[in-house]
């Protein structure tokens, strides 16, 4: 996770808050590829190979997809997807490597949330 600054994180952190930036674009960049491909299944469209990379327009990728059919992907509050994801889905799709080592990005996000708990 990375800090950032800017006068919305200001006020979180006068508050006693603290801001992180996610590692890709937006939220959808963090769905997860095997449910996405299941949800579009059940909605009668096969998908073959579907990747989603970290800095990509979801949406537009979606509707790119379908030429312009109209294929209803925007999910109640991204919630149909997430909650359908296993831990295996999160790990999967936050992973990445830095200074040679391995994170699992909502893990730390866990773990810093649990460290203000206790």
């Amino acid at each position: 996770m990375r800090k950032t600054y800017n006068y919305k994180s200001m006020d979180v952190e006068q508050k006693g808050g603290e801001v992180f930036v996610l590692r890709k674009r937006e939220i959808e960049n963090y769905y997860s590829p095997r449910i996405v491909k299941e949800i579009l299944s059940e909605k009668g469209f096969e998908v073959d190979d579907l990747k989603i990379s970290p800095f990509e327009d979801v949406n537009q990728k979606f509707k790119n997809m379908f030429n312009g059919q109209n294929v209803q992907m925007k999910f109640k509050n991204k919630m149909d997807i997430f909650e359908r994801m296993t831990l295996d889905d999160w790990k999967s799709v936050s992973n990445y490597t830095e200074d040679n080592i391995e994170h699992f990005e909502f893990g730390e996000i866990v773990e810093l949330i649990n460290s203000k708990i206790d």
